[in-house]
């Protein structure tokens, strides 16, 4: 990819594709114990509201193969699973953009010890109910990643437009997925009803939860292509806790918060070593964007513009409806 970063901005500014042969998806794993679930914080309170993820918990039913799907479906608490369905971890979509060979999974515990290995990147997390409701999610990233692709070439100018709450609950599922196929360590874990619901679109994520976008680019990133998640922890008197997660593609990183402090405790310096992790002017993360700016080598800047509410904001202090029957402009 010809892009040098990524650059978060409150609103939008008016203004060859690239084959990724062997995308690798790079997981980041914390050694030591930490709580078997993830808990909505704030601040430094002890856990309110809605919990996260618990462990995972098998649905009832009469039926054998229900029972077994349900188990497997991090979605049961919505009911009405069906059988099993392969899901990738990481949406297929984001590796469509180039020449849709096999990825290869590198750095799982849970793979054959974290080697290399073809044909990981599926696994039975959701029933195929469930996994199709969550396409439009799918196909949002398949759009950033197309986006990407496209601004290979130095000539193309265009403009992405898509809604925000849709990339952020691809975000949070993504976290998910990794979670519950066991991506973090041995123990398989599940989301409970109120993050489930809110994947869905069922339910509203609570105020500065969620998506953030990060300035710099995943120092990881590959020519080629690829994904990376970057699990993030804090030590509480409760035991180790998953704050949050950075999750990059192709290169661009977001942050899925668990914490309402996470943003400015990683700000601050909390955990050094990220300080320069993305970019050599430190971290620095935007809750909610009204653009994400791709800047590139060569080419002028091109931009991703997120609605939020159904409204993009403009720079120039003008909004607009989020036009649902348009989603890239040439500008």
């Amino acid at each position: 990819m010809l892009y040098g970063r990524y650059r978060p901005e409150a609103d939008i500014r008016r203004s060859a594709r690239s084959a990724p042969c062997w995308v690798r998806l790079l997981v980041g794993l914390l050694a030591g114990p930490r709580r078997p679930r993830i808990d909505w914080y704030q601040g430094d309170s002890p856990p309110c509201g809605a919990i996260w993820i618990s462990r995972i918990t098998g649905g009832r039913s009469t039926q054998a193969t229900e029972k077994k799907s349900m188990a497997k479906c991090w979605a049961n608490s919505l009911g009405e699973c069906d059988r099993a369905s392969g899901e990738h971890i990481f949406s297929n979509a984001i590796f469509k953009a180039g020449c849709s060979c096999p990825t290869l999974v590198e750095g799982v515990k849970r793979v054959r010890g974290g080697e290399p290995t073809r044909g990981a990147e599926k696994a039975n997390i959701l029933c195929r109910r469930h996994n199709s409701l969550l396409s439009p999610l799918d196909e949002v990233i398949g759009q950033v990643a197309n986006f990407q692709a496209d601004a290979n070439n130095e000539n193309f100018d265009g403009t992405l437009l898509i809604e925000g709450e849709i990339l952020e609950r691809w975000l949070l599922k993504t976290v998910v997925n990794v979670a519950a196929a066991g991506w973090m360590g041995p123990v398989k874990l599940q989301p409970s009803d109120s993050i489930v619901r809110s994947i869905f679109g069922l339910a509203p994520i609570p105020e500065k939860l969620g998506l953030y976008s990060v300035d710099g680019i995943d120092p990881n990133h590959r020519p080629s292509g690829g994904v990376s998640f970057s699990p993030l922890f804090f030590l509480t008197p409760v035991g180790m806790i998953l704050a949050g997660a950075y999750v990059t593609v192709h290169g661009m990183p977001l942050l899925a918060s668990f914490n309402t402090d996470l943003a400015s405790r990683l700000e601050s310096g909390d955990m050094p070593e990220l300080q320069t992790k993305f970019s050599p002017e430190g971290l620095r993360h935007l809750y909610h964007p009204g653009a994400i700016v791709m800047s590139r080598q060569r080419g002028r800047p091109v931009h991703i513009g997120l609605s939020w509410g159904g409204v993009l904001r403009y720079a120039d202090g003008t909004t607009a409806p989020f036009p649902r029957s348009a989603v890239v402009s040439a500008t």
